[in-house]
């Protein structure tokens, strides 16, 4: 968030810019969750969390995670075998193949939608991501 806070101070941004806060559930206890993102909120920066990892991001560009459980060795799972039915290749998070998921960004964002059964939390309470928020605003073209 400081990160956030310096490059707004450093750069003119225009009226529709937007800043967003990407974190993990994962990596966060609830408390302090809530209050970095309340105070995310309260400085104009969007949320883009991912629980309880931003693998679940990536598997929306494939399927429908049906892991219920928060934990992200689960989702990574999921996403190699995923990646190994339809590309032949491993899940490498050092080098992630971006060309895997390109023809899958539409998919992954009606997954992501499907999962994510109310919109307004802050972040979502199981399994689930609010990266689709940002990726729908870059797609429309109003970022």
């Amino acid at each position: 968030m400081e990160r956030l806070k310096h490059f707004r101070q450093e750069y003119q941004l225009e009226a529709n810019d937007e800043l967003w806060l990407m974190i993990d559930v994962d990596r966060w206890q609830d408390k302090k969750l809530s209050s970095v993102t309340k105070e995310a909120k309260a400085s104009g920066f969007k949320l883009a969390i991912s629980n309880p990892c931003f693998e679940t991001w990536l598997l929306c560009h494939y399927i429908l995670p049906t892991i219920t459980t928060s934990s992200c060795k689960k989702i990574t799972e999921q996403l190699g075998d995923e990646l190994k039915k339809v590309h032949n290749s491993a899940y490498n998070k050092a080098k992630l193949n971006t060309d895997y998921f390109k023809p899958y960004v539409e998919q992954a964002v009606q997954n992501a939608k499907q999962l994510d059964n109310n919109p307004s939390t802050r972040w979502p309470n199981k399994v689930g991501t609010h990266v689709y928020k940002v990726v729908a605003q870059l797609v429309k073209g109003s970022i």
